[in-house]
């Protein structure tokens, strides 16, 4: 292996899926080539510097062949809006050369992150072109808003926060467990690890939103921060790419190229806080504003009990939600689907608007079934092809929409089968 051939690899270094054989020969050449391993002990300071000192945020780390390394949560596939930033910001700069930056501008950003590890608790208003009941790693430049709300708190050295989608989703982290729901249709409780929030992690913590444009601007002159002061504030815009980032283009070709993406920060020029932030997906010289967190206010004197209140239910309703099949014969014939065939079961319940045919899988859909199915109604569903994601617990399908006018639409579902039962079920895309 030599140097070049090194830089191809090393980001793969930090990916919990990297065959042991490529492993090898990268940590041979790192013995033996002191720039390389220079080069790759720069890279794992950035990547490590994502994780606060003193703070059990949700970043994880899972050990392999005696190594700790970072989950691949760099190497998202999500709709458009994984290019929410992500370490996928940091995983385009892994292959260009260092760039000279304004020394100000990386100032203002570390004096920001510093201030904000100083905070007690957060609330921010997040809005999003999402839906409410889809999973947190939906996003369609299509959709219009929704408002979502954001508690973070640190106490005692802990951390627990609550996301929630009005009248969809809630994500509880109470420093032990994480609980999501849907009111009156999903109760799940899962351990620090379940990840329920999926992608939006990545938009979690402000600190670390700052820290990934920081270091992406840092490592790669094709990302760069421009300056505009007024009088109380302070707005850094940054311009870079994400790698990998646009679900829209895999669905039309089967791979996804680079995806531009902009982000303008404004701060509050006397205690350096980031106080709100945009972020622009651009597709053909077109900006489309894909999250806009309008409102960010620190030390609002948050109570853990309103952070990590949960639904009066009993505890017995917990992760069972609707996907619980009764009949023997039905769970054993539902086990043994592939995700193909459960995804074309659960797309011609929509077109027939038959929902018993997939009751169990529609868990999270069924007050929406009536709306769903007149949208698919009269169409057509051919070509299902299931492809995995390392970073998603669950499976994507595509597969080929014929409407009644006889256009055709590339159309994807995703599906998961981390349950009790262990049945595929409908988590999003729909």
């Amino acid at each position: 292996m030599n140097c070049k051939e090194f830089k191809n690899k090393v980001a793969d270094l930090f990916d919990t899926t990297i065959d042991s054989h490529v492993m090898a020969e990268c940590q041979n050449h790192i013995d033996s080539c002191p720039d390389c391993k220079a080069y790759y002990e720069n890279i794992k300071a950035a990547f490590e510097s994502l994780q606060p000192a003193g703070r059990n945020d949700s970043a994880q780390f899972v050990k392999t062949n005696g190594r700790k390394k970072r989950t691949a949560f760099w190497k998202t596939i999500a709709a458009a809006a994984s290019v929410i930033l992500a370490v996928g910001l940091l995983s385009a700069l892994l292959f260009s050369s260092p760039a000279k930056a304004e020394t100000n501008d990386l100032l203002f950003f570390e004096q920001s992150i510093s201030s904000i590890r100083e905070a007690i608790d957060c609330r921010m208003k997040v809005d999003v072109r999402t839906t409410p009941y889809e999973n947190f790693r939906f996003y369609d430049p299509k959709a219009d808003f929704l408002t979502m709300d954001v508690l973070l708190l640190w106490q005692d050295g802990s951390m627990c926060y609550r996301v929630e989608k009005p009248g969809g989703r809630v994500v509880v982290f109470d420093g032990c467990n994480q609980y999501m729901w849907i009111p009156g249709i999903l109760y799940l409780k899962g351990t620090a690890e379940s990840n329920f929030l999926e992608d939006f992690n990545n938009l979690l913590f402000p600190d670390r939103l700052l820290l990934m444009q920081k270091s992406a601007v840092e490592f790669s002159d094709a990302n760069k921060v421009t300056r505009i002061e007024s009088d109380s504030t302070v707005t850094l815009r940054f311009e870079g790419k994400k790698k990998n980032g646009d679900l829209r283009q895999l669905l039309r070709t089967g791979k996804m190229d680079d995806c531009d993406v902009v982000i303008e920060n404004v701060f509050s020029k006397d205690d350096h806080l980031l106080r709100s932030l945009k972020l622009w997906v651009v597709d053909d010289g077109r900006q489309t504003l894909l999250v806009d967190m309008a409102h960010i206010s620190y030390n609002v004197q948050l109570s853990k009990d309103e952070v990590t209140k949960l639904p009066d239910v009993p505890e017995s309703q917990w992760n069972k939600g609707d996907a619980n099949v009764q009949d023997v014969d039905r769970l054993a014939r539902l086990q043994q689907e592939t995700p193909e065939e459960a995804a074309q079961r659960i797309v011609n319940a929509f077109i027939s608007g038959q929902m018993e045919t997939a009751q169990e899988a529609l868990c999270y859909y069924k007050v929406l079934f009536a709306e769903i199915h007149r949208k698919f109604k009269g169409c057509r569903a051919t070509d299902f092809k299931a492809r995995k994601s390392d970073d998603y617990a669950g499976v994507y399908v595509f597969y080929v929409l014929t409407n009644p006018d006889g256009s055709q639409e590339n159309m994807h579902i995703s599906v998961r089968k981390d349950n009790p039962q262990h049945i595929w079920i409908a988590d999003g895309g729909i």
